[in-house]
C-alpha cells in the first residue's frame, strides 16, 4: 500500500508539472481547459491544476447549502462575486439553478413527481417559480459588472423556453435600471445541450445564443433511455455510441457555423482517451473536475489534430460502441490517421 502510495504522488508531482505549459496539440492548436466546481472553495484545485477559468459552477449547490432556507439575493450576489474574482479576467459561467431531477427541493418543487427526471426541474422550474428565478438574476446581472460572466441555463429543449428567459430577463434589468443598481446587461447568454430534442434542433438555437455547453451525462442518459446509476442497465451507458457521435458532430457543427462558442462540460470532457475525438469534432473548450486536467492537457499535447479528420470520419461509420473504442484506441496506441 505503502509502495502504490508513493506511486500515486510521483504520478500527481508529474502531472502537476504541466500546470504551467500551454494546453495546446503537437500541431499548435490551442485548447481551453476550464473547471467545473460546486462550491468557491475548489477554485483553489482550480488554480492548482491549471484550469483557465470556471465552464460551469453548479449554482443549486448554494440552494442546497442553505436548505430549507432560500437564499437571498444578497448572498446569491457574494457568492458570485466571490467566484468571479477569484479567476478573472478569466471566464466563469454560471449554470442558474437546475433543481428538480433527482435534486428535490422541497421549498420550490411545491408537488411530488411521479418521475421528477423528466418532470419539473431545471429552466422549467425556475420559469414556473419567477420569485426564486428572479432573486438569482437580480444577483447575477449585478455581480458582472466589470467581471467575467456568463449564464448558463439548463434543460433547454425549445426555442420557446430561450424567449420565456429573455422577456423574464429584459423584466430584471428594467426593473435594476428603475432601482439605480448597478449591473451588467451584456452577460452572454448560453443553453446547455442535454435534451435529445435541443441537440437535434441546435442550427435553430445557435441563432438565440451566444455559447453551447455540451452536457454529456444527461444527454447519453436521456438519448439511449439508460439510467447510469441502474445496476441493471448501466453497461448500456456507452459515451461512444454511433448516436451520441453523430449528435455530438451536429450540435458542434451548429455552433460553429453560427459563429458562437461550444464546450462540454459533462464528464466526457474528462476522459483522456476521448480528447482526440472530441477535439476532432471541432471542440476548443472543455470543462472538468480541476483534478482530471493534467492527465487531459497531457494527452493534447500528445497529438497532432490534423491526424484526426479520418479518425472521425471512420469512427460516424460504425455501427457499434465497441467498433467506435477500438479505432479511437488504435489511434492512441500509433498516432498514425485511420485508413
Amino acid at each position: 500500500f505503502q509502495d502504490r502510495q508513493r506511486e500515486y504522488s510521483d504520478h500527481e508531482k508529474e502531472l502537476l508539472s504541466t500546470e504551467s505549459l500551454p494546453c495546446v496539440t503537437r500541431d499548435g492548436v490551442e485548447v481551453h481547459l476550464m473547471a467545473n466546481i460546486d462550491l468557491p472553495e475548489e477554485i483553489a484545485d482550480a488554480h492548482r491544476f491549471g484550469a483557465k477559468g470556471v465552464g460551469l459552477y453548479r449554482s443549486e449547490f448554494l440552494y442546497i447549502e442553505r436548505s430549507p432556507h432560500l437564499p437571498s439575493e444578497e448572498e446569491h450576489y457574494e457568492l458570485y462575486r466571490e467566484i468571479l474574482d477569484s479567476v478573472h479576467p478569466e471566464p466563469v459561467v454560471i449554470r442558474t439553478f437546475d433543481l428538480g431531477g433527482r435534486k428535490l427541493a422541497r421549498e420550490v418543487m411545491e408537488t411530488e413527481e411521479d418521475n421528477p427526471v423528466l418532470g419539473l426541474r431545471g429552466i422549467r422550474l425556475t420559469l414556473a417559480r419567477p420569485q426564486i428565478f428572479r432573486t438569482q438574476l437580480r444577483a447575477l446581472y449585478r455581480a458582472a459588472v466589470d467581471r467575467n460572466l456568463w449564464i448558463l441555463l439548463p434543460m433547454i429543449s425549445s426555442l420557446d423556453e430561450i424567449e420565456q428567459y429573455k422577456r423574464f430577463a429584459g423584466l430584471i434589468l428594467q426593473e435594476l435600471e428603475r432601482e439605480g443598481l448597478e449591473h451588467n446587461p451584456d452577460c452572454r447568454l448560453g443553453i446547455m445541450i442535454e435534451v435529445p430534442a435541443a441537440a437535434m434542433v441546435a442550427d435553430v438555437l445557435a441563432k438565440e445564443v451566444d455559447f453551447f455547453s455540451i452536457g454529456t451525462n444527461d444527454l447519453i442518459q436521456y438519448s439511449l433511455a439508460v439510467d447510469r446509476n441502474n445496476e441493471h442497465v448501466a453497461y448500456l451507458y456507452r459515451p461512444l455510441h454511433p448516436a451520441i457521435l453523430r449528435m455530438l458532430r451536429f450540435v458542434i457543427d451548429s455552433a460553429t457555423k453560427a459563429g458562437i462558442d461550444v464546450s462540454m462540460c459533462g464528464e466526457m470532457a474528462g476522459d483522456r482517451h476521448y480528447a482526440p475525438l472530441l477535439l476532432g469534432m471541432g471542440l476548443r473548450r472543455l470543462s472538468l473536475s480541476p483534478r482530471s486536467i493534467p492527465e487531459v492537457k497531457t494527452q493534447i499535447r500528445q497529438i497532432s489534430l490534423s491526424d484526426m479528420p479520418s479518425v472521425i470520419d471512420k469512427c460516424v461509420t460504425f455501427s457499434t460502441a465497441d467498433e467506435v473504442e477500438k479505432c479511437l484506441e488504435r489511434f492512441l496506441t500509433t498516432q498514425e490517421p485511420v485508413l
